[in-house]
């Protein structure tokens, strides 16, 4: 239960008291929370972890009472995710999210088919989306000097980004990057303070969509992006603290 602690969304947190006391809610929901609760080794379908959860009340009962207390101190607004289709990714903005949740959202981990992603970025085609996923902090022990990239939040508005250290501007993945709204791509910036706190694994603040501003350097390109809503208060000093 303590890989959920990070919660702090309405969206999230309304799926799955409803879906554990019985009633339908997003399948895409609720697969992250079937494996965030039971790991890779999850049952092979949605109903059969309800039938497993069934079988233990208690644990129902607790999980419950986690989520309200959960309700009760989530301390940002969020908002939605609005990507322009008809079923965008069930992600809010200003939200907590582990990977297990961002994959379970895009379609990329399913019910009985798990995905484990290591990379700093991650291209979803069928919404034209390119993710990427930022640790401040970047210790020498858990990346390599090809990857200890300089990434960091100029302003509560702006984004400071290394590219990954084989792209090139001319390259396919550099102009994706840099002409994202004249292909009509979204640019989805997930950031964390550090990998590990107190022996778990830091989720990722979902900032929302950006827009490029600027580029120079390539093998990494260097990029500000445009956030499309400031980031809280509270997370960009936290930002600026672990950024150096």
């Amino acid at each position: 239960m303590k890989r959920l602690l990070h919660i702090d969304d309405p969206l999230r947190l309304s799926a799955y008291r409803a879906w554990l006391q019985g009633e339908h809610s997003d399948a895409r929901l609720i697969t992250a929370l079937v494996f965030t609760l039971w790991g890779s080794q999850a049952p092979a379908t949605i109903a059969d972890s309800r039938e497993a959860l069934r079988a233990h009340p208690s644990i129902v009962r607790e999980l419950l009472e986690l989520l309200d207390l959960l309700d009760e101190r989530a301390d940002h607004m969020t908002l939605p995710l609005e990507l322009g289709g008809s079923d965008d990714p069930p992600l809010q903005i200003h939200a907590r999210h582990s990977l297990v949740e961002i994959f379970s959202a895009f379609g990329r981990i399913t019910p009985g088919h798990f995905y484990q992603h290591r990379e700093g970025t991650y291209r979803d085609q069928a919404t034209n989306s390119d993710l990427f996923f930022v640790t401040l902090e970047k210790s020498e022990r858990d990346y390599s000097p090809s990857t200890l990239y300089k990434d960091y939040a100029i302003s509560p508005t702006q984004f400071h980004w290394e590219s990954q250290s084989t792209t090139s501007q001319q390259s396919p993945t550099g102009q994706r990057y840099i002409r994202h709204r004249e292909l009509g791509g979204h640019i989805l910036l997930f950031v964390r303070s550090r990998k590990k706190q107190d022996g778990l694994t830091v989720p990722y603040t979902f900032l929302g969509p950006v827009d490029y501003v600027s580029h120079k350097q390539e093998k990494p390109i260097q990029f500000v992006w445009q956030l499309s809503r400031p980031m809280p208060a509270d997370f960009f000093r936290q930002a600026k603290v672990a950024a150096g």
